[in-house]
């Protein structure tokens, strides 16, 4: 035999053989004909692994579990009224966070349906135009096909008024709608677990509130509350439209409230004005008459009044006046002094060309709850915004200002270079019509070093340092750390951070151990950061009598100190905290319900992580 005819007998063996094989796999791998399921990619194999033989592909695939599929599920049932009588011609889906628009059916007669959810877990409820689910079923990846019963019901009109027993309204309360159980579990199959629906709404200037498109149904219970005052439950029937005022009671460990008015500066009432103390807030009447329940506040926290177009009145530091223990108050008038102020000007190029587009805001805005969770200011209420935008002229005005001094901060994207820049001025007085804020030369780079030390003067090794664009006092975002523009500092606590923008600049610092810093520098002078060194606990006062619902950290003085985030106040849910991380400097946390101290428990030198009992 000829080599070259040996050669083809050996290739058609092989390739026979080759046939031979991948027909076995085939057969091997061919799924049961009641199951069908889409075929999965080969997992790539890493550049550096060699190719395994046939023999070693067929043991790993008969030895390793195969990739899991997601899960359908058949689900049938009914949809009724709450009346239990079934309804014919709605449309019912099964959706989930992966899928949007998933499968769907229409009731039968007598309300039957039946559909395929293909991702669990999944959301069965009515999605037909104009209805809602009293009950909607959430299935997991272990629910059975089971028979479910959906209620149906058409939506409904609520709506009314919260006020106090002198039917003076209460703004702020939150109020919250769902079926009450009893009602579901009159109708046979109906399930009344942890997955019924809610609506919920919270009244504003006036008390004033409405909810959007709440279920028709009878026996909805409604749930009113508002900290300093006692929860108001009620059931209410929804099946026609209802407006209703709810009268709340004071809660007796609350604390003290505030009456007063607020006036124009002639003497004539000023309705509908805003009051402000810490978190509380309320409007005054038609004779400008205001009654505000106190709720947490600090020593700092001012007393104020703000009404569209008008200066707001602040009397500051009003918390160090008042004992949280007394049950009444001298009465306060408010007087808004006339139009607020404003601030104008232009910000303008290195080269003196107007900057359009550059954000202007004040940094230093009358914050009216400096140490708790609200980030609004009295400017805020004065105006529709305190913070503009540029025009083509570089022009921009502030609005709703006090007869003080402020910092004003303006900052934006370099057109040139592409760069972040950002120029401030500081005492600027309301009123001032030409101010001038002109942006440095973006190719003037520079190193900003500095050096990062705790409260006690000790370097802080391993932090994190990183430049920010300034915000105003109280920005979300203030503390977030920077993606670029980093660096890590040494055993000395030192750090140096290149080809830093030129200006005005924030430089933030966090750290797993330390609570996060800001402090703005100007220039390529060395800056200084004092951080706090973190301390995690958690509190637990759930089966305290009365319950507290916030926590304050207090330094060794008693003033309030940061816990993470910024704010010294940290609410409780239930009694009971997440994860808190304070600094050093914290020695306490003061237990409050509403404005009104319960008890105080030291800190440990090193809690890690222990959880703080109280009583």
């Amino acid at each position: 035999m000829s080599p070259r005819n040996l050669a083809l007998i050996l290739a058609a063996a092989l390739a026979a053989g080759i046939l031979v094989w991948i027909a076995v796999r085939k057969e091997e791998a061919a799924p049961a004909p009641a199951v069908r399921a889409p075929a999965l990619p080969a997992p790539e194999r890493p550049a550096h692994e060699p190719p395994s033989s046939s023999r070693s592909a067929v043991a790993t695939a008969a030895t390793e579990p195969a990739a899991a599929l997601p899960r359908a599920l058949e689900v049938r049932g009914r949809i009724v009224d709450p009346a239990g009588a079934p309804i014919a011609g709605l449309r019912v889906g099964a959706s989930s966070e992966d899928v949007e628009g998933g499968p769907s059916a229409i009731s039968e007669p007598g309300g039957a349906f039946a559909l395929r959810a293909v991702d669990l877990p999944s959301r069965i409820a009515v999605v037909e135009a104009g209805w809602t689910t009293l009950n909607p079923a959430d299935l997991d990846v272990d629910a059975t096909g089971e028979d479910l019963v959906l209620v149906a019901v058409r939506p409904s009109s609520l709506s009314g008024q919260v006020v106090d027993g002198s039917r003076r309204p209460l703004s702020g309360a939150r109020l919250e709608l769902r079926v009450d159980a009893a009602l579901l579990d009159a109708i046979p199959g109906a399930r009344s677990g942890p997955g019924l629906a809610t609506w919920t709404s919270a009244s504003g200037s006036g008390g004033a509130f409405a909810f959007d498109g709440p279920p028709g149904a009878p026996r909805m219970r409604l749930a009113t509350s508002l900290s300093g005052w006692r929860t108001d439950e009620r059931t209410l029937d929804l099946t026609n439209p209802l407006e209703i005022t709810i009268a709340l009671e004071r809660d007796e460990l609350a604390g003290p409230e505030i009456e007063g008015s607020v006036v124009h500066a002639d003497g004539t009432p000023a309705a509908g004005a805003l009051v402000a103390f810490g978190s509380a807030r309320t409007s005054t009447d038609v004779n400008g008459a205001f009654r505000l329940a106190c709720l947490w506040f600090g020593p700092v926290t001012p007393l104020a009044a703000a009404a569209r177009g008008l200066e707001p009145a602040v009397i500051e530091d009003y918390g160090a006046r008042i004992d949280r223990r007394a049950r009444s108050l001298p009465p306060e008038r408010l007087v808004l002094p006339g139009p607020a102020l404003s601030i104008s000007g232009r910000v303008l190029s290195a080269r003196g060309e107007p900057l359009k587009g550059w954000r202007v805001a004040i940094e230093d805005p009358t914050r009216l709850d400096p140490d708790g969770l609200a980030r609004d200011s009295a400017e805020s209420h004065a105006a529709k915004r305190v913070e503009g935008r540029t025009d083509g002229q570089g022009a921009f005005r502030i609005d709703g200002l006090r007869a003080r001094t402020y910092s004003i901060l303006a900052w934006g994207r370099e057109r040139d270079a592409r760069v972040e820049l950002a120029v401030g001025a500081r005492g600027v007085q309301a009123g001032a019509r030409d101010l001038v804020l002109q942006a440095p030369e973006a190719s003037a780079r520079a190193t900003v070093r500095g050096r990062v030390r705790t409260l006690a003067g000790a370097p802080v090794a391993g932090a994190r340092a990183g430049i920010a664009t300034p915000l105003p006092a109280g920005a979300p975002g203030a503390l977030v750390p920077p993606g670029r523009l980093a660096a890590t500092t040494r055993d000395d606590g030192t750090f140096e951070i290149p080809d830093a923008p030129p200006g005005l600049l924030a430089v933030v610092v966090s750290g797993d151990r330390i609570l996060p810093a800001r402090v703005e520098v100007e220039g390529t002078g060395e800056v200084e950061v004092r951080v706090r060194q973190r301390r995690d606990l958690r509190v637990d006062a759930a089966r305290a009598v009365p319950r507290p619902d916030a926590v304050c950290a207090v330094d060794e003085h008693g003033a309030p100190t940061p816990v993470f985030g910024g704010a010294a106040l940290a609410r409780l849910v239930d009694g009971a905290s997440g994860v808190l991380a304070v600094g050093d400097d914290a020695r306490e946390l003061v237990l409050y319900r509403g404005c009104a101290e319960l008890g105080r428990i030291a800190i440990p030198a090193d809690p890690a992580g222990t959880v703080l009992s109280w009583p």
